[in-house]
């Protein structure tokens, strides 16, 4: 995961389960190759913050949901 309105910054979200089943790494590889972008929205994601040992600030996330956001063109 990247967070859009964090400047792209990486995220990795743990799961108990596969949220998105149906959805491959074939897919995600075919999207960045041609620099379209996966919208994905997780309702239910907690993000814990803290500070590292080197001054900079550290994120965990947990979650259990997640699902593909399509979005409209006007």
């Amino acid at each position: 995961m990247a967070l859009q309105g964090a400047r792209f910054a990486p995220l990795t979200i743990r799961y108990s389960h596969d949220p998105l089943p149906k959805f491959h790494d074939e897919d995600i590889e075919a999207a960045c190759v041609s620099n379209n972008l996966i919208y994905v929205q997780i309702p239910d994601c907690v993000v814990n913050l803290y500070s590292s040992n080197s001054g900079g600030i550290g994120m965990t996330a947990t979650a259990e949901t997640a699902q593909i956001v399509t979005l409209n063109s006007k």
